[in-house]
């Protein structure tokens, strides 16, 4: 086979072959690609310059077949792309290639590529930029990563979700753990108001529970709250919230002052509601304190406790008495003055008239006292 001139000057200066220029998101394999674009025009330009040539037709059938081979060799090398986005959500504790690339073809092909790690997730909540270029020197040497023609953005923005957790929020979840625990506690309005908890918790994304720990085991009494939270199941965080707690029912308080020594009655009192927490065993009930004696002064709006009033005496002091003095079958009775007051079961002094002397009685009923012998 005769070679021309032209085919001669054409093997002769291979650096007249436009080159293509290398871009900043250019790879190799885009370089060979363009390349080769390039050689299969040059080849088709020389092919004319044979035919004119009057070269022999079976050469510009060679030469086609040259350019369709390595055209679409060319296109089986660079067919995979990953495209880089701007920003991206993501909510596991890895970055995928997914994550952060618009990667083609979408199909098997491309799965394990896909799945590559490339970077560690931002704390839920939070962003943090990762640096294409970084991206692309990291798994250059990847088997999956091999002919990827890399383009889009240089940097991606990548966003974790996360779930907010308030103070509102962290309040309420007390407040619903108190009114599960109703029926183990007494009756009356339960107020929990938290003064020192986080400003709020941000946790990773996926179905919340929790759950409320008292750090004493009487409920009432506790003022520091554990609350241990659970995403998909795994515990993720806990936090602990202070506070004061209340326990609100209606407890007998006094309208006015009543002195001491004096019957309450029942325009002297009113029920009011009160922290009953902090009071020391409070009258919840008018009957209970209505005919009693004041023991003490007690001043308005003060709410009656068991020490403040007694039972009214049964037997006053000066008044007259009968002493029964019993034994058996044999009773004995004398007259006697009381020398103090007292109400049933209570030891009093008696003076016996007929003896003069002074004796310890127990006060049975009003005007009886009783004595042993």
């Amino acid at each position: 086979m005769k070679i021309s001139r032209c085919q001669i000057r054409f093997f002769s200066h291979p650096e007249k072959i436009i080159q293509p220029e290398r871009c900043s998101t250019d790879t190799s394999a885009t370089y060979q690609y363009d390349l080769t674009l390039n050689i299969c025009k040059a080849l088709i330009c020389r092919s004319r310059l044979w035919t004119n040539a009057f070269c022999s037709g079976h050469a510009l059938l060679h030469t086609l077949f040259c350019c369709i081979f390595l055209f679409a060799s060319s296109r089986a090398y660079a067919e995979t792309t990953a495209t880089f986005v701007e920003e991206a959500m993501v909510m596991e504790t890895t970055v995928t290639l997914a994550n952060i690339a618009q990667i083609l073809p979408d199909d098997e092909s491309t799965r394990e590529l896909r799945q590559l790690i490339v970077a560690s997730s931002p704390a839920p909540g939070q962003s943090k930029q990762l640096h294409a270029t970084s991206i692309m020197a990291a798994l250059r040497n990847h088997p999956q990563a091999k002919g990827v023609h890399w383009l889009g953005s240089s940097v991606v923005t990548v966003h974790r979700k996360g779930i907010v957790i308030d103070q509102n929020q962290l309040q309420q979840i007390i407040a619903d753990y108190l009114a599960s625990q109703a029926d183990e506690l007494p009756q009356g309005e339960i107020r929990f108001t938290a003064f020192n908890s986080p400003s709020q918790l941000v946790l990773p994304y996926g179905e919340v529970t929790w759950k409320v720990t008292p750090s004493r085991s009487d409920i009432l009494h506790s003022s520091i709250f554990s609350i241990y939270f659970h995403i998909d199941g795994q515990p993720v965080q806990n936090c602990t919230v202070r506070g004061k707690m209340e326990l609100i029912t209606d407890v007998v308080t006094t309208i006015g002052t009543i002195r001491r020594g004096e019957l309450i009655q029942a325009d002297q009192v009113e029920l009011t509601p009160k922290n009953i927490l902090i009071l020391d065993r409070p009258f919840t009930q008018m009957q209970d304190v209505i005919g009693k004696l004041a023991k003490r002064t007690l001043p308005t709006g003060r709410p009656l406790r068991e020490g403040d009033c007694t039972a009214p005496p049964v037997v006053s002091e000066g008044q007259f008495v009968k002493i029964i003095a019993q034994k058996g079958q044999l009773r004995i009775s004398a007259n006697g003055i009381a020398k103090s007051s007292g109400v049933s079961g209570d030891i009093i002094r008696v003076k016996n008239i007929s003896s003069n002397k002074l004796i310890y009685a127990k006060v049975k009923e009003p005007g009886i006292v009783s004595v042993e012998f």
